[in-house]
């Protein structure tokens, strides 16, 4: 979930390279919410602010879900802890999309050694 067309596109090529199928993309609030919804998600990557709204409620959704998700985000005030109620790791912008996959990779092998 990026609003920033490059870093989408950017991301994109990546996540398809590593053998993953990209949902979306979603460039708003309100499109990452319906896929955060509907779709089969295995990972996702969510910019903190799409377009000027928060992307708290869509994170909210996705580990209510116990989807995998990690912030990328610009915002250097964000903590982990401070914004909304679950620790979900941030990765600041800029950051290379191997530094990106690799998180995501990293919480998707925590939350399934969880659930085990």
């Amino acid at each position: 979930v990026e609003d920033e067309p490059l870093i989408a596109v950017d991301l994109e090529v990546a996540i398809t390279e590593a053998g993953a199928v990209v949902v979306g993309p979603a460039h708003t609030l309100v499109q990452a919410m319906h896929l955060g919804e509907n779709e089969l998600l295995d990972g996702a990557i969510v910019d903190m602010r799409l377009r000027g709204e928060s992307a708290v409620p869509l994170l909210v959704r996705l580990v209510g879900r116990s989807i995998p998700c990690i912030v990328h985000s610009g915002h250097s005030a964000l903590t982990s802890s401070d914004e909304w109620p679950h620790a979900v790791p941030v990765v600041s912008k800029p950051a290379s999309v191997e530094a990106v996959l690799n998180a995501l990779r990293l919480e998707m092998t925590r939350l399934a050694a969880r659930q085990e």
